[in-house]
């Protein structure tokens, strides 16, 4: 996690400030660092975590004498606020609402999606049409860059969710919702409200139990954990940390792995269909 961090986001910052050794990075460059991590709306304790982690490479580096001094040591933490756990439907809540087309077709869609895979929101905002993949008859939306280098995985896209993205999507375009970062997270608010309305939720109830557009990517997860698919499943579709067994017996790119992967989104379709369709 943290050597994908280092190749991904600092050593191209470092580049970009023309650092050309060690000893140009000092504490104001990190404080400077630490702000371009927060404008990528990167939270502040991953950024604090991720800043651990080249606390740590400063402290190797000088102990065996490359660098003087470790810049870190005068950087102190970003503040962390306390957030509310974030709340979810029940799962018998959200039985059938999603069989029907609602009104609003985009607002529709965003709250199939994220409902039906567990997708992050910004994962969802990056889908195209050509994401979508087929393994041995079975579809998947292929996610090869994501928050974290686990997040680079492949999705199950249930069939009559895979009919949804092509009745709405456009030729104009590949991408499903073309927008700013800004301008996606105020529509996935709006889906939301939507949403309350076919639950039956009011603003205050939505505020009250902390139920956020966010909230799909839980309830898919305990979704999943009430038909009893293993812990592996979040491992292997929502972008965890995936241990190295596990890593070895989903690997798409042979034979076997293809084959567990097909066998599990089927068991996925299938706890879709009971719980949510």
């Amino acid at each position: 996690m943290y050597a994908h961090f280092i190749t991904k986001k600092f050593i191209p910052f470092l580049k970009k400030n023309g650092v050309r050794s060690v000893e140009d990075i000092d504490t104001a460059m990190l404080a400077r660092f630490q702000n371009h991590l927060l404008n990528a709306t990167m939270q502040p304790q991953t950024v604090n975590g991720y800043l651990g982690g080249i606390r740590m490479i400063f402290n190797h580096l000088v102990t065996t004498g490359y660098a003087k001094t470790n810049p870190c040591g005068g950087l102190p933490p970003l503040k962390v606020r306390k957030v509310k756990a974030t709340g979810c439907y029940e799962i018998d809540k959200m039985k059938g609402i999603l069989t029907t087309e609602w009104e609003n077709r985009k607002h529709y869609l965003l709250i199939l999606l994220i409902y039906s895979t567990g997708m992050r929101n910004s994962e969802i905002n990056k889908i195209q049409l050509s994401d979508i993949i087929e393994i041995d008859g079975v579809k998947f939306i292929d996610i090869p860059k994501s928050k974290t280098i686990n997040g680079e995985r492949v999705v199950p896209l249930h069939p009559f969710v895979h009919s949804a993205i092509l009745n709405y999507a456009t030729e104009k375009t590949d991408f499903l919702f073309p927008q700013t970062s800004g301008t996606f997270g105020a529509l996935c608010m709006r889906a939301n409200l939507s949403l309350a309305q076919y639950t039956g939720y009011s603003q205050e109830m939505l505020e009250k139990e902390n139920i956020i557009f966010y909230s799909g990517r839980y309830f898919w997860k305990t979704m999943m954990n009430k038909e009893g698919l293993g812990e592996d499943i979040e491992e292997v579709f929502m972008g965890h940390k995936v241990s190295a067994d596990v890593a070895k017996r989903y690997n798409r790119k042979d034979k076997w792995g293809q084959a567990a992967l097909v066998e599990k989104a089927r068991e996925v379709f299938a706890a879709l269909d009971k719980r949510l369709f």
